[in-house]
């Protein structure tokens, strides 16, 4: 499952509804939109209608229903962060998806505590002054990182630890001054780290090819894992008894799950936490028996829901607040509730909701993919699970012809903008851009122009979409394989996120523990 960036156009508003839909393995029903806080949202209510399959009715009251473009809490508990989804308790942070306790961020999807902090993906844990970096921690002034942990002063490293002035190394721990894995002196390295040219944007290139091919000559562990017990998956820490599962932390008895933390007896759960006992759900935070559910948090005993926050037991429902015993947004008495509850599951299972393909929806099936108002392509699952048009029309899934952006508007082509960022004026705030893959135009604001000069960072010639994406990339897809280790004579197996036939060197995390420096 993993977001997803569209930018409509470089000097338009951005278009935000299309960039946060998280799918999972399968396309899941994602819809956003929080709807409802205009009071009297029961007003929408209806009977339910025996003659129709509820998912009908559903996608019938969710068109009549008004949403809201974004969810965040920008102007209560953070502030200046419009351009945001899912972000919370933070400050000044643009074009951030799914972020908390963090402050100057940009670009960035799923970061948890830090600031200063651009083009990121999976930064947990007080980071600063970071750039382009992959599942990294207590950062501070480190580029172009994968999977390390408390470095400074350092770029393209890979799964390195407490190490400082430290460029192109592999699995080290407690280094400095290093490069290649070879120890030098400061003046050394210093020298070598100048030859590289790190501020101007063609070396930074070339430099990404070697930094590439470097890492692939070094054992990688089968999964990382982190204080975990009894586990599979990739990137779960301090769990226990969490299967097939990937980017968990605090986890306990959990399956088929992603990008969540503090979960416990829950399956199929995306972009979740501190919850219990949850079953298929999108943003489901705070909850407990929450089934099939949207955006629906800190409710109890909820199920087919989009948006339903701070209730109880409601079915069906479509932006409420503070309600309960509410099935389609129409109130009942407990009784009737109660009465009228297992009428309607028996009524999904009698008559339930056919697509186009023949896929049988029942109660206990999540919401039809085929009733999303979103199309395939606006989607992240067009960057996990690529798809052409046909195929996934095939699918049964919707395809957006009109993909909202701007391109053949640049003032200043690639070519043209200075290679060093020593070179770069605030006249590049006045230009339009165009991005060298799929000509998107995209603008430098100035609190990026600001970054990237601190941190001697050439600017971008990709759009922050492309950026995205080849971040994406780097992470192994949410699928595994058993396999055995590659260290000769070691005969452990594993289920592990790497394929058979790629080209990194696996090994068992005993064998893996005896490699790394």
């Amino acid at each position: 499952m993993l977001c997803l960036f569209i930018q409509e156009s470089a000097i338009c508003v951005i278009n935000l509804l299309f960039l946060y839909i998280h799918l999972n393995l399968v396309l899941l029903f994602i819809v956003i939109s929080a709807g409802g806080v205009i009071n009297g949202i029961q007003k929408y209510g209806v009977d339910y209608d025996f003659s129709k399959p509820f998912f009908i009715q559903f996608q019938d009251l969710m068109k009549r229903i008004p949403h809201m473009a974004l969810v965040n809490d920008d102007g209560i508990a953070s502030m200046n962060c419009e351009y945001t989804h899912d972000v919370w308790f933070s400050k000044n942070c643009y074009m951030v998806f799914s972020g908390w306790h963090i402050e100057n961020v940009m670009y960035g999807y799923f970061i948890n505590a830090g600031k200063e902090i651009v083009d990121c993906l999976l930064n947990f844990a007080e980071t600063e002054f970071v750039y382009e970096c992959i599942n990294c921690t207590h950062g501070y002034r480190l580029k172009y990182s994968e999977f390390s942990r408390a470095c400074i002063d350092s770029q393209f490293l890979y799964d390195c630890k407490d190490c400082s002035n430290c460029f192109m190394c592999c699995g080290l721990r407690n280094k400095k001054y290093c490069f290649k894995n070879e120890q030098y002196t400061k003046e050394e390295y210093e020298k070598i780290l100048g030859k590289y040219k790190l501020d101007t944007f063609s070396s930074v290139e070339k430099t990404k090819n070697e930094y590439s091919e470097f890492i692939l000559n070094y054992p990688r562990r089968f999964a990382w894992f982190k204080q975990t017990l009894d586990c599979s998956g990739d990137i779960i820490s301090y769990s226990k008894n969490t299967k097939k599962s990937f980017v968990l932390k605090k986890c306990e008895n959990c399956k088929y799950s992603d990008f969540g933390g503090i979960q416990k007896d829950s399956y199929d759960l995306t972009m979740s936490g501190e919850l219990s006992e949850c079953y298929e759900g999108e943003v489901v935070d705070h909850s407990q028996l929450n089934f099939f559910g949207l955006f629906s948090v800190k409710s109890q005993d909820i199920r087919y829901t989009q948006h339903c926050h701070n209730c109880k037991h409601i079915f069906g429902c479509d932006a409420l607040r503070n309600d309960s015993y509410s099935i389609l947004n129409k109130q009942y008495t407990k009784k009737e509730y109660e009465e009228l509850l297992p009428k309607i599951i028996e009524h999904m299972n009698d008559m339930p909701y056919v697509d186009k393909n023949g896929v049988i929806y029942k109660y206990g099936e999540f919401f039809p993919s085929e009733i999303s108002p979103f199309g395939y392509n606006e989607t992240i699952a067009i960057n996990n699970y690529p798809l052409n048009k046909e195929e996934a029309i095939e699918k049964g899934y919707g395809w957006q012809d009109n993909i909202q952006k701007t391109s053949d508007k640049e003032t200043l082509f690639y070519k043209n903008i200075p290679d060093s960022i020593n070179e770069i004026g605030d006249s590049i705030l006045d230009e339009i851009l165009g991005c060298i893959e799929c000509g998107r135009n995209y603008k430098i604001v100035a609190s990026e122009l600001t970054f990237y000069k601190k941190m001697n960072i050439p600017i971008p010639r990709r759009c922050f979409h492309c950026r995205h994406i080849s971040r994406t990339k780097k992470l192994n897809p949410m699928k595994l394989w058993y396999r055995s280790c590659m260290k000769e004579g070691c005969t452990n197996e594993f289920e592990t996120s790497y394929a058979p036939d790629r080209s990194e060197i696996i090994y068992c995390e005993k064998c893996y523990q005896q490699e790394v420096c």
